[in-house]
């Protein structure tokens, strides 16, 4: 796991001031209701299906209703899921649609998560209807959500809560977590993935906190102007990271297994990365072109000119082993390298003529 970034979100000494340009509230409704659901206690939960057409529905009396938007209310669309919610003896806190809307998730202060597969094609009939529990939790699970992985569709469940305060990853179709994050030092209120990799945490005890759960992180580099950080992973990809402003500049297929090694050259212009498929790679990370003519795609980094790290990176591999290489090292004042491999050598490297006339 790796925790890309944390902020105190906790109350400021400007709090209690009154803003210098208050709001502006219309004086009547933009929005008019176009349904309403009513219930004999509070109502904690909702999320919308990814189609828009159902709503999924959850409070404090464990019942569980959907219907369509546009079609007349109708409370509990789905008969088997109202059988199996008021069977919980807890109040459903949380729940969440899949990203394919055909599991909904739900979170329960009986430390219970329930997972319901929905025949989409017959949603009136929950005579298909499975259920799952799942019960690794401790305490109160205050929000759960779906990563959005096309590649494994509904087959990962973020969620967190009270108790131990960790944020689970759960493998919906194992029926088990497959890995749990300690790091807040409160119970976690909310969460939100916007990728198949990366998610944002809230917690009672005033942080929100950025994670990549991308790989096992396998090595890591900044470069020395503090701004850009480089994580490679052991599925062979490489990370690239604006620490000033803290989001994800790219993430691309460096090699074809582990990487096990990566540095930032002393001008920043490449990055060596060596890996257990016996390669050595060297991304470029700027244009000679941009050095004599800078536009809008050039970033200044102290005496460095990156080009735009969003877009495809030049590749290139510079030197073999013949068997897994563990660790590789820039030289600190000129563009040549050492390696150490599982074949027994360690190798300095240099640039040939025909290549050092183009570095």
């Amino acid at each position: 796991m790796h925790l890309l970034g944390s902020c105190y979100l906790g109350k400021s000494p400007w709090e209690s001031r009154s803003p210098l340009f208050p709001p502006c509230i219309a004086r009547s409704p933009a929005f008019l209701p176009l349904v309403s659901i009513e219930d004999v206690q509070a109502i904690r939960a909702v999320d919308v299906h990814q189609g828009g057409n159902y709503l999924a529905v959850g409070s404090n009396s464990q019942m569980c209703v959907s219907f369509a938007k546009n079609q007349q209310l109708r409370v509990c669309a789905y008969p088997e899921l109202k059988k199996i919610a008021q069977t919980s003896p807890g109040s459903i806190c949380c729940m969440s649609w899949s990203p394919n809307g055909r599991i909904i998730a739900t979170g329960s202060n009986d430390k219970l998560i329930k997972l319901v597969r929905l025949d989409m094609d017959r949603p009136d009939d929950g005579s298909n209807n499975t259920e799952i529990e799942l019960t690794h939790h401790n305490g109160t699970i205050r929000d759960l959500i779906f990563m959005h992985d096309h590649l494994r569709d509904d087959s990962i469940l973020l969620n967190g809560g009270a108790g131990d305060c960790k944020v689970y990853v759960t493998d919906v179709m194992k029926q088990t977590p497959i890995r749990n994050y300690a790091g807040h030092q409160g119970h976690i209120y909310s969460l939100f993935a916007w990728d198949a990799c990366s998610f944002v945490s809230g917690s009672q005890d005033g942080t929100s906190k950025i994670w990549d759960i991308h790989s096992p992180v396998a090595a890591v580099a900044v470069d020395n102007s503090g701004q850009l950080l480089a994580a490679a992973y052991e599925d062979a990809t490489c990370l690239l990271y604006d620490l000033r402003g803290k989001r994800i500049v790219q993430i691309y297929q460096a090699h074809a297994d582990e990487i096990r090694s990566v540095r930032f050259s002393v001008h920043l212009h490449y990055l060596l990365t060596a890996s257990y498929d016996k390669k050595v790679c060297v991304t470029s990370l700027y244009d000679k072109k941009l050095l004599l003519h800078p536009d809008k795609d050039v970033h200044m980094v102290k005496d460095a000119v990156f080009c735009d790290l969003t877009k495809p990176l030049i590749l290139s591999n510079v030197a073999p082993h013949t068997d897994k290489i563990i660790q590789a090292r820039w030289y600190p004042h000129e563009m040549s390298f050492v390696t150490t491999s599982a074949d027994r050598t360690c190798v300095v490297w240099a640039p040939s003529a025909l290549a050092a006339a183009n570095l």
